[in-house]
């Protein structure tokens, strides 16, 4: 059951008891016109990074969307062990 049949139909709530609250007010403010809701074909989806194993290219795509930059690793000085 997708996020948006759930906040345009209030029927399924003995199903989504766990979510009301978020529904129920997504649902509200779609109605006073302060928040629209669209469809997002798969291939845009980008939590699927976090949940999907991709190619390298798609995986790449889906991490520069996410805007998610690499930072050169410096450490100073020595890492010395505790014994």
């Amino acid at each position: 059951m997708s996020a948006a049949a759930l906040a345009l139909n209030p029927v399924y709530h003995a199903r989504t008891k766990h979510i009301e609250l978020d529904i129920h007010y997504v649902r509200d403010k779609v109605l006073a016109g302060q928040l629209g809701i669209h469809h997002v074909p798969t291939q845009d989806q980008l939590a699927d990074i976090f949940t999907k194993c991709f190619p390298a290219s798609r995986f790449q795509y889906l991490w520069d969307k996410l805007g998610v930059r690499s930072v050169p690793l410096r450490l100073k000085g020595d890492v010395r062990m505790n014994h």
